[in-house]
């Protein structure tokens, strides 16, 4: 079995300065909320999730100019419709402006017009009977950001496997031989199927650090060698010594059959 492990998650050791804005934001305390942000973009400039709730900070505090540039940042990095949509609404806002209805589209305007959902539990999020699932598979993450996991066969792109990990937990299942490809989407609140963790996805592919080859994109492969089956495991706890980095992805690369 191999340990593919990510580079860039998060270090061991290293704060969680995300989640400690989060903390502070749901106690009302936004200028704090904004340093532990702002700590946390240092790591990760363009962390579409921390300038979000970077944003919303800012907006709280009364700092429209500093929360337009962080929706701007947004916007210029993760510029998919959905996502363009709901920052566009959030810079009208601060503007005073009424955006054209065939730029917004109705179920796009606002976190509350697409109300959060229960997290799914730790597992398969399209149950399904395999045939041939003798391979195993094992997902580990630290606590922190939920992962849609979705594994593409190489041979035959329909045929995918969508895993839902939260954050903190593992998962242990059993695939069909093959290669597959895999893509990651994460983030904290869960939208459904089809919108995600809304507008603070994060979809990532994982690769071999530079200086190895670059554009080696992270596969696994699952196959019988004699009599033994040879399974793979992902960790994204975070480790100096991982052997892999990430690399961000667009939601139709994502999505993309």
């Amino acid at each position: 079995m191999i340990d593919f492990t990510a580079n860039r998650i998060r270090k061991i050791g290293e704060k969680d300065h995300f989640g400690a804005g989060n903390a502070l934001a749901s106690k009302g305390k936004f200028r704090q909320a904004i340093s532990e942000y702002t700590e946390e973009l240092k790591l990760d400039p363009d962390y579409p999730e921390a300038l979000m709730r970077r944003a919303i900070a800012y907006t709280s505090v009364g700092d429209k100019t500093a929360a337009m540039a962080d929706y701007c940042s947004v916007l210029r990095n993760y510029s998919s419709f959905d996502r363009s949509a709901q920052v566009l609404a959030r810079i009208a806002e601060l503007s005073g402006l009424r955006l054209q209805k065939d730029v917004t589209p109705p179920a796009a305007t606002s976190d509350a017009a697409r109300p959060a959902l229960p997290l799914p539990a730790t597992g398969d999020i399209r149950p399904q009977r395999r045939r041939n699932a003798i391979a195993p598979f094992t997902i580990k993450t630290t606590t922190g950001a939920n992962y849609l996991v979705k594994l593409v066969n190489v041979a035959s792109m329909n045929d995918q496997i969508w895993v839902f990990v939260r954050g903190g937990q593992s998962y242990e299942t059993k695939v069909p031989l093959g290669t597959y490809s895999i893509r990651l989407a994460l983030g904290s609140t869960w939208y459904g199927r089809d919108d995600l963790f809304g507008p603070e996805t994060r979809f990532i592919r994982l690769r071999s650090k530079r200086g190895q080859d670059e554009k080696a994109y992270l596969t696994l492969a699952f196959r019988k060698e004699g009599n033994q089956i040879i399974g793979s495991m992902i960790s994204l706890v975070g480790s100096v010594d991982g052997n892999l980095e990430q690399e961000a992805m667009t939601r139709a690369d994502f999505d993309a059959n």
